[in-house]
């Protein structure tokens, strides 16, 4: 019985993990993988991607400074299912024309 119990658990406990790092993900999408300075449409100088390609991130951009802490937080805590999404099912893209236009806005 107590074998069944800890079997259980375990298993709950996985199913669990994986539930919450889906249910947290929904709102991930592709962003640049590096930024660095460049030239903006009218010459000026700006922040913008560095073409590199583009990858998966699961939790959104963060907006604010504690926000930034706490997707730090959770990136690592899920840092083995981040690596098996980006793996298996959203794997690095190049960058293209259409992905260039957020850049400047």
């Amino acid at each position: 019985m107590r074998r069944r119990t800890a079997i259980l658990l375990v298993v709950g406990l996985a199913v669990a993990y994986v539930g919450s790092y889906l249910f947290c993900s929904k709102n991930g999408a592709y962003v640049p993988m590096g930024f660095g300075a460049g030239k903006g449409p009218h010459g000026e100088m700006v922040l913008r991607s560095k073409r590199i390609g583009l990858i998966w991130e699961p939790f959104g951009l963060p907006r604010s400074t504690y926000e930034a802490r706490s997707i730090k937080i959770r990136e690592m805590v899920y840092l083995p299912l981040i690596a098996i999404d980006r793996g298996l099912w959203h794997r690095k893209q190049n960058e293209t024309r259409e992905s260039y236009y957020s850049d400047y806005f």
